[in-house]
């Protein structure tokens, strides 16, 4: 393939001359830093923890976190609405990091009653409005055809990952050597250390994020209530609804899927209202974000299919000291820290030049890298001496190539969103950027429940065989779909260029 179909479509001169981010990225990096610390905890916890507390069947495990996952990346949609429509950005921000708080401390108080559905409720509840809104605030923060903005979302990236990091670390340590209700708590620690660090940053963001009509806002409509009432009253419903969910997975599946479709629906009649030049910007953003869900997909295994593997499957002696499972986590955010400051710098100087890879040139590299890595993994069960001890360097091989697919994907992802949408309906597109996330993890429970192990069968060669034929399925799913991607980049090159002529 010439280098010329990968290239950026837009290549209009940035209306920013200076190369210095703006201050506010630095407030919400740290602010989403701390998010994502609590978030790591109970991603790479739960399943173990349902497992070894409460005796959960794998399965039963795995369609748990699976549906929750799914409820935490549908609100979005509806948080990013109500911040555009309502709350301005920062409000959501606040409200949401309220919720996370009370979910990771009330996983703490995991022994009693109901607390376990009621504290990954507000989690969700909490989610939909923190997570998408300070993404899309930070979109705020530039200019159109700002060259500054990948290389911004990719720093911004680094300090999701610097949280996953410091949790990996500390949360898995500490869940594991002193107690599962102490690792749910640090979680509820650093998500009150982010809401401070966002209070404290706010003139650094320059008026951005605030309520677009706040008379609206604060105006009675019913029984002497504002709208802001109704949006509380409104929250608090969801919560409980979402809790009597956890525990039903077919009814969240369906329910996902009809949401989808009618998200998908108003979205494409919002395009269709659109001058032509955006439309089109859409349509490619909603087809990246189509091909994006199998990626997350693979990438959840990490948490699923793959940590109870390494569990099973993996040496994971050095020296003397066993490497706890849910540290291996750390290695993703690890590398993230190490080279997304590089490829910050790369993007810069790429669309300095006018050669920056374009939007789906980078997707179908990350789809390739993701779909090579478990492939690589599979090799490696195959080729083990002991079948009961798979050497750990394929794990760090897989994991180090995920780990740069998902720099080309997630970030690049972030950034497209807040450029390639209208100002007026930006928080609800980084909304359904996050419902693609739901889906994938829908899909992500069924890809994992392939490597379903039964709870009597020790057998460490069947244990193998299985294991190596799932991944090997990642494997081909992940080039599959990578070459795919790669071969349509002309013609989403074409589109995109036709935008600005």
């Amino acid at each position: 393939m010439q280098q010329s179909s990968m290239l950026e479509s837009n290549n209009q001169p940035s209306a920013v001359e200076n190369s210095r981010q703006p201050r506010g990225l630095y407030v919400l990096f740290f602010t989403e830093m701390w998010e994502r610390f609590g978030y790591m905890a109970v991603q790479m916890l739960l399943v173990l923890y349902l497992i070894k507390k409460f005796h959960y069947a794998d399965t039963h495990a795995y369609t748990l976190l699976a549906t929750f996952d799914v409820l935490l990346f549908t609100t979005p949609v509806i948080g990013g609405y109500l911040a555009d429509r309502y709350l301005g950005f920062r409000k959501a921000i606040f409200i949401g990091g309220g919720l996370l708080t009370l979910g990771y401390f009330g996983l703490a108080l995991h022994g009693y009653g109901h607390i376990l559905p009621l504290s990954l409720a507000c989690l969700a509840a909490g989610n939909g409005l923190f997570k998408g809104n300070v993404s899309s605030l930070l979109g705020t923060l530039y200019l159109a055809n700002d060259f500054r903005r990948d290389s911004g979302f990719t720093l911004f990236y680094m300090g999701i990952n610097l949280g996953t990091f410091i949790s990996s670390l500390i949360c898995g340590y500490v869940a594991i050597k002193i107690g599962w209700g102490y690792g749910f708590g640090l979680a509820g620690v650093g998500m009150l250390i982010g809401i401070l660090t966002f209070a404290l940053g706010q003139t650094r963001l320059k008026g951005k994020g605030l309520p677009p009509e706040p008379s609206e806002l604060a105006s009675p409509r019913f029984l002497f209530l504002g709208v802001k009432h109704f949006i509380y009253i409104g929250i608090t419903v969801a919560i409980f609804i979402i809790a009597l969910l956890i525990e039903h997975s077919a009814i969240v599946d369906w329910g996902l899927v009809i949401f989808s479709m009618l998200t998908l629906i108003y979205v494409i009649s919002l395009a269709l209202q659109q001058p032509k030049q955006q439309r089109n910007k859409l349509f490619v953003l909603l087809l990246l974000m189509l091909f994006s869900i199998v990626f997350w997909a693979i990438y959840q295994q990490m948490f699923l299919s793959s940590t109870l593997f390494i569990n099973r499957e993996v040496n994971r002696h050095v020296f003397d000291w066993l490497i706890p499972t849910p540290m291996f986590t750390a290695l993703n955010p690890f590398l993230i820290i190490i080279f997304a400051p590089l490829l910050a710098v790369l993007w810069m100087k790429l669309s300095k030049h006018k050669r920056n890879i374009s939007i789906a040139g980078k997707f179908a590299l990350a789809m390739l890298m993701i779909g090579l890595g478990y492939y690589l993994l599979a090799y490696g069960i195959s080729s083990a001496a002991n079948k009961a001890a798979v050497a750990v360097y394929w794990v760090f091989i897989c994991y180090f190539l995920q780990t740069i697919g998902e720099l080309f994907l997630s970030p690049i992802g972030l950034s497209a969103v807040t450029s390639l949408t209208p100002p007026r309906f930006v928080g609800m597109m980084m909304g359904v950027w996050f419902l693609s996330f739901a889906a994938s993890n829908a899909l992500a429970g069924k890809l994992a429940n392939l490597a379903n192990i039964p709870k009597t069968e020790t057998d460490p060669v069947l244990l193998a065989s299985t294991y190596h034929h799932v991944f090997t399925i990642f494997g081909y799913l992940g080039i599959g779909i990578g070459i795919c991607l790669l071969l349509l980049t002309p013609l989403l090159k074409k589109i995109t260029d036709k935008q600005n002529t």
